[in-house]
């Protein structure tokens, strides 16, 4: 896949994620869809990041690694939310802290 392609699935997965939690907080019934949608259209991208780095530094290749498996807890995610289990927001706030952190540390490892 092209860059660019990569990037707006990435950007339609994040505001599909965001969407279906906001529309679950409303109790709205089709927000487990638009979730699992967007769940998985980041796992997509996810997994497109990690056979892209193979090339790249050691501590590139380790922040991609731990945004895919903090991604899979989103897949967990939906699990949670189908099954009725309030847990899934759990999930979704360590998604978002690591997510920001790691975006943080990947910064400052193209620098080096």
């Amino acid at each position: 896949m092209n860059s660019g392609l990569i990037k707006i699935l990435h950007g339609l997965g994040g505001v599909l994620v965001l969407a279906g939690a906001a529309f679950q907080f409303f109790d709205f019934s089709f927000a487990k869809y638009v979730f699992a949608v967007g769940t998985l259209l980041l796992i997509i991208v996810q997994s497109t990041y990690l056979s892209n780095v193979r090339n790249e530094n050691i501590r590139i290749q380790r922040i991609v690694r731990m945004m895919f498996f903090v991604t899979l807890l989103l897949g967990f995610g939906v699990y949670l939310m189908f099954t009725n289990d309030d847990r899934w927001v759990l999930l979704i706030l360590i998604y978002a802290v690591v997510s920001v952190f790691l975006a943080w540390r990947s910064k400052g490892a193209e620098k080096s």
